[in-house]
């Protein structure tokens, strides 16, 4: 079984906890192999959509300080004069077929603003 996660957010550490009442629970950080782009791209939530050309980042990661600082950025000093905007952060995910009978949660910190998660 094959899952795809998809998250719009600007700096992110995640991590899975899985776990069963027979088995204890395990954590996995997820840091790694993320898809970006700083756009918002029609359909970018579809589960098939092609991110291939996206750029690989590793978390965690803000896309924002990335750009040049502009005194007439709208975000103000208040967020160090850095471009506003959206940008797309997505994983792939292949999820074990043991995960069926188990609780997963997902654990987001360091999300920036107006996250929208997508899992599919």
């Amino acid at each position: 079984m094959k899952t795809n996660i998809y998250l719009s957010a600007l700096a992110v550490v995640f991590a899975f906890s899985v776990h069963a009442a027979d088995v204890p629970r395990q954590r996995m950080l997820l840091d790694d192999n993320w898809r970006l782009i700083v756009a918002d791209p029609a359909n970018a939530a579809a589960k098939d959509f092609d991110d291939a050309s996206w750029r690989t980042v590793t978390l965690p990661h803000d896309w924002s300080i990335e750009q040049k600082i502009d005194p007439k950025a709208p975000m103000g000093g208040g967020g160090g004069f850095f471009p506003a905007g959206i940008g797309w952060y997505r994983l792939h995910l292949n999820v074990p077929a043991d995960w069926q009978q188990r609780r997963v949660q997902a654990e987001f910190e360091g999300v920036y603003m107006n996250a929208e998660i997508y899992l599919n």
